[in-house]
């Protein structure tokens, strides 16, 4: 086993999503997050794809088109969600 494989990796994507009936429908704005946690082989992936892919989830997920779901920055989430109920991750929602 490779010193790459022993690592643990975790990377959060945060989300900005317009339009989903799990946030109240056509014109709401709702947040997400997602924490994917694997080993140093992450690092060999394609980083721009899989960010693509997971986006391309959440919108299936969501009932939106990929349009309505923007990547954000850590601290956009955090200032957008701090006062907000809305801002459980779309798995925390679910569970």
């Amino acid at each position: 086993m490779n010193d790459y494989e022993k690592m643990s990796i975790t990377v959060n994507i945060f989300y900005k999503i317009r339009d989903s009936e799990m946030y109240g429908g056509i014109g709401s704005i709702g947040y997400a997050s997602a924490s994917i946690t694997g080993n140093g082989k992450m690092m060999q992936n394609d980083f721009e794809a899989f960010i693509s892919k997971q986006k391309k989830s959440f919108a299936s997920g969501l009932g939106v088109s990929e349009e309505c779901v923007r990547v954000i920055t850590q601290e956009e989430y955090e200032m957008d969600t701090k006062d907000d109920e809305n801002g459980l991750s779309y798995y925390d929602k679910l569970n």
